[in-house]
């Protein structure tokens, strides 16, 4: 074998993973996949990022890679600890060498390199197979774009390859099941995934609104934004001067649908999980609403902005299929939104969610993204948000995400220097970014999903009101009405 490429995330999408597969691959190259998801840590959402895994799968792992010629681990920051103890684990057993690559490698190679035997950064559709070349014609191999290395003590740092322009050159992620590894989990063991294994993973885990199972695929690569809080932030330094977004084409994208849509019949629900599926000319939108209408037919999610909602928009996309959209607010704050570099007025928020509202007897619940639990903000600052939440018409959902400071984000530099992280292991890569937190706040962004009069809701977010029960009121207390108001449900 020669390249074992794992995957340590708790779904089994991968999609870097699964286009680096087919990319080397279409090389002559051959590859083996793990997915080491969790899929019930993830859909209970009680998934511990420091959890190790059991020795019996480890076990597995090393054994599936000891006659590789290299592997290759994607991490995540949340993922640091897992894939750690992999690395450490199959270097020990096998001296198979190691190689990071991904998000966290990209924006933070200086710490991986002291930890892999090799480390990858950027994109690796052009440059991998180029090192893999090299690595396995016994060419010297040290001067590899995308890559650096340790050799005699020495860390060698080499040049990065401009983005792919081209996305169509890119094959279709790699769903062919050979070669194909996951983890059981009660039975701690590493499994083939066969036909009935993929299905009831793609089945059983991920799902949207009313459980739907779902497929992710990506049309595009870059975001529009440059939200101080995201990697795309750091992303775009690396790459200045080229342009955010690039995209496939229609047909591109379509024949991957269909191709995934014959593999998994089970499938209910594609999700393009772009940053911004929206933001395309109306050229191409309209291409593929006819495309996907007659070739594909398959209920479709899509993330957007505000600002790219319009009549014309929705119209074309739930004539498509929208099921469902979910849309970033993040923030009702104007002073949050500087620092977030997400200056969306609440008017602009107001009035796509009232356009989303006239649509709600044809689509799910439009799901809205909120930040919460940032140490760099006052009780004002986040009473606005709350106040804006419960502005929205019903119905309505929010998606809630805890404020962590990643690695390459401008907003880890105003934490750093704010002193509110001290350890990037403990305060960053250990960091659940979905827990909740308990403080009265955290309630009052609970209550604004539900039906609550207007006069009720203005007493409760009273800003002296609210300083004072956020200092005063017992965390036991905060924890039960937060179960409370959780478990409450949508109204």
């Amino acid at each position: 074998m020669d390249i074992t490429l794992i995957s340590p995330y708790l779904d089994i999408f991968s999609y870097g993973v699964r286009s680096l597969s087919s990319t080397l691959r279409e090389h002559g190259y051959s590859t083996r996949l793990i997915f080491l998801h969790d899929l019930k840590a993830l859909t209970e959402g009680n998934f511990d990022y420091p959890r190790k895994y059991h020795p019996a799968a480890l076990d597995g792992v090393v054994e599936l890679c000891q006659d590789s010629d290299l592997v290759g681990i994607s991490v995540m920051s949340n993922f640091y600890d897992r894939s750690l103890e992999l690395t450490r684990t199959i270097q020990e057993k096998t001296g198979v060498p190691v190689m990071w690559g991904g998000i966290h490698p990209t924006l933070m190679p200086e710490e991986c390199i002291e930890l892999a035997d090799m480390v990858f950064i950027g994109e690796g559709e052009l440059a991998l197979p180029e090192f893999m070349k090299k690595w396995k014609g016994g060419i010297d191999y040290y001067d590899s774009s995308n890559f650096w290395f340790k050799r005699n003590g020495e860390i060698i740092k080499n040049s990065l390859l401009d983005p792919i322009q081209d996305l169509n050159s890119i094959p279709m992620q790699d769903i062919s099941l050979e070669e194909h590894y996951s983890i059981n989990w009660e039975q701690n063991k590493i499994i083939e995934m066969d036909e009935k294994v993929f299905e009831s993973l793609t089945t059983n885990g991920v799902s949207i609104g009313d459980r739907r199972p779902i497929f992710q695929v990506m049309a595009t690569r870059g975001c529009p934004h440059k939200c101080s809080y995201c990697c795309n932030y750091a992303i775009e330094k690396l790459y200045p001067g080229h342009g955010r977004i690039r995209r496939r084409s229609v047909g591109n994208l379509i024949d991957e649908l269909v191709y995934i849509k014959g593999r998994i019949p089970s499938i209910e629900l594609f999700a393009f999980t772009d940053d911004s599926f929206m933001a395309a000319d109306s050229d191409w939108l309209n291409e593929f609403s006819e495309e996907y209408k007659s070739k594909v037919g398959v209920p479709l999610f899509c993330l957007s902005s505000p600002v790219t909602i319009n009549r014309k928009m929705m119209d074309l996309f739930v004539d498509t299929g929208l099921y469902s959209i979910e849309i970033g607010i993040q923030t009702g704050s104007a002073k949050t939104k500087k620092m977030y570099n997400r200056e969306i007025s609440n008017e602009s928020v107001v009035k796509a969610a009232k356009l989303l509202n006239e649509y709600r007897d044809k689509i799910y619940p439009p799901v809205y993204d909120i930040i919460l639990n940032n140490p760099l903000e006052r009780i004002t600052d986040m009473l606005d948000t709350v106040r804006l939440m419960h502005s929205l018409p019903h119905p309505k959902i929010f998606n809630y995400f805890s404020m962590t400071f990643f690695p390459g984000t401008l907003v880890l530099e105003m934490a750093l220097e704010a002193g509110v992280v001290k350890d990037m292991i403990e305060d960053v890569y250990r960091k659940h970014y979905f827990i909740y937190g308990y403080k009265y706040i955290n309630i009052l962004y609970l209550l604004a999903e539900k039906r609550i009069p207007g006069w009720i809701f203005s007493i409760l977010t009273n800003t002296a009101l609210a300083y004072i029960l956020n200092a005063i009121l017992p965390e036991k207390l905060l924890k039960y009405l937060v179960t409370k108001a959780k478990n409450r449900g949508q109204e």
